[in-house]
């Protein structure tokens, strides 16, 4: 690809440096990964997703206490053999979280220690192995499956920390949005096919009907990590197909740090940081949208828009689409905003933030005053709104990488920690608030994430930053190199900020 598109450094005498125009862009090593990661978290989120549909299908109905509209038609597939309750399936719904919260923050750690691509790949590798027995599970007890989606969460716990803790030595800042923009779409693009899928394998007789749903998630996850743990390598100074240019050019863009090398975790430092707890409040609020419309939409489109379960499968992953694309597209005007200077990192983040929680905010409490005969209307709305959740990926999720990125993978790890409890809490809230399945019970839950959505947008205004902080910046050496010599100059706490404010506006 055209070497212009790749951002420019400065040398220290304010010239361009040669590098960048012979660095390759969209075909080199670093969107190579990029696109591996992308496949990589398509297969992560179908392990977690797979159930939120299909279990529409698992269970049967009529002697569920789930009990649906009288008046709505049920196909033989909609009519599953699973006699499990409304609690059972909540807490099914829920299971996968209690394990993904408890390796999450052990999940950074680990990656710092062990390297992000051996625990991505063990990670995924075993929790597609587990989801391939989930209808052997549900032939024999509910606790099997129970035991099952808490060991997948488990393993799912530890992947989104080491990813960022990857993007953190293969990252250039100034084109970290658009990454994590690609890696993010992957779990939106996983979730699209999964519930596309779903219905449609519920309807078919391809290996049983719903069991196929299983199958072909757990099997794709598993084809993957081995993949991937062949392919890719912790840092481009490991890997024997990056070239030398590129190599350098990610290396001075990241100071030459080498995060291999790290010895401790400055655990308090990031606790006490103020940028740390706006990213995981925006975390906890954009995973309670999520959850609230992707986990219990099949749900709120069945009972209350009474579409059934092939339809179902395909509008609930409409507002994913609109996510997607609206999460890629803003990742890459926030990269253009920052390397045209136009708005520093920290407008640039506050700005989208705002705008996700707003807009997903308004649209989402507008959905509860929308009847049953305007339907498409309320899948339009749903769409809207969770679009406007997408503008985050240029907000929070990115500003991860900004404040430290020698401990983005931890600092992840936290944020995910708290962002996991939606995924326990809001199915259980949601099945609490909707006893009866009525509009009136759904405008509640509605009503309950827009709140949630504006107090996080204010906090975020409130906490964010984006320099890089003192206690991330220790014994980082910059080298700056020239035709004659290479100079190794040492950052302490006391001048880390002024070193620093060039690279920034650069930022």
């Amino acid at each position: 690809m055209a070497s212009e598109k790749t951002p420019l450094l400065k040398n220290e005498e304010g010239n361009e440096d040669i590098i960048n125009s012979r660095v390759p862009y969209y075909w080199s090593e670093r969107w190579k990964l990029a696109y591996i990661l992308f496949i990589g978290t398509m297969a992560h989120l179908s392990l977690r997703t797979n159930l939120s549909v299909s279990i529409v299908c698992m269970v049967n109905q009529t002697n569920s206490s789930n009990t649906y509209l009288h008046n709505q038609s049920i196909s033989r597939s909609d009519e599953g053999t699973l006699n499990w309750d409304i609690t059972t399936q909540t807490g099914l719904l829920s299971a996968y979280f209690y394990g993904y919260l408890i390796l999450q923050i052990p999940g950074g750690w680990l990656s710092s220690k062990f390297g992000p691509r051996k625990v991505i790949g063990i990670g995924i590798m075993l929790a597609g192995f587990v989801t391939l027995l989930t209808p052997l599970a549900a032939s024999q007890n509910v606790i099997c499956v129970y035991i099952i989606r808490v060991i997948a969460g488990l393993c799912g716990g530890v992947v989104y920390p080491s990813i960022y803790t990857l993007w953190g030595r293969w990252a250039p800042p100034l084109e970290a949005s658009l990454f994590i923009a690609v890696t993010g779409i992957g779990c939106y693009m996983g979730t699209i096919v999964t519930f596309s899928m779903t219905g449609v394998l519920c309807n078919s007789d391809f290996l049983n009907g719903w069991p196929s749903v299983y199958y072909i998630t757990g099997g794709f996850a598993v084809l993957w990590s081995i993949l991937w743990i062949l392919a890719v390598t912790d840092g481009p100074e490991l890997s024997k197909r990056i070239s030398a240019v590129e190599r350098d050019y990610i290396l001075k863009s990241l100071n030459n740090r080498n995060p291999q090398t790290e010895t401790s975790i400055p655990w308090l430092a990031i606790l006490m940081c103020p940028a740390t707890w706006a990213c995981s409040v925006c975390n906890f609020c954009s995973n309670w949208l999520d959850n609230s419309l992707l986990t219990c939409m099949p749900t709120f489109m069945h009972d209350v828009l009474q579409y059934d379960i092939k339809s179902n499968g395909f509008l609930s992953c409409l507002p994913v689409v609109l996510e997607g694309v609206a999460a890629f597209f803003v990742c890459y005007i926030a990269d253009k905003l920052r390397q045209k200077k136009i708005l520093s990192t920290i407008s640039t983040r506050r700005l989208f933030q705002l705008t996700a929680y707003i807009g997903a905010a308004g649209f989402l409490m507008g959905t509860g005053y929308i009847s049953k005969e305007q339907r498409t209307l309320a899948v339009v709305f749903l769409s809207i709104s969770t679009a406007f959740n997408g503008f985050s990926m240029a907000g929070y999720s990115s500003n991860l990488l900004d404040f430290a990125p020698r401990y983005a993978g931890i600092i992840c790890s936290f944020s995910n920690f708290i962002g996991g409890f939606p995924g326990m809490i809001a199915p259980l809230v949601a099945g609490a608030l909707t006893p009866h399945k009525s509009q009136e019970e759904w405008r509640n839950v509605f009503y309950l994430g827009g709140c949630i959505a504006l107090l996080s947008a204010v906090l975020y205004i409130m906490l964010a930053r984006s320099d890089i902080q003192p206690w991330a910046a220790k014994n980082i050496e910059i080298i700056i190199e020239n035709p004659h010599s290479v100079i190794k100059v040492p950052i302490d706490d006391k001048s880390v900020n002024v070193s620093t404010h060039d690279y920034e506006q650069q930022r």
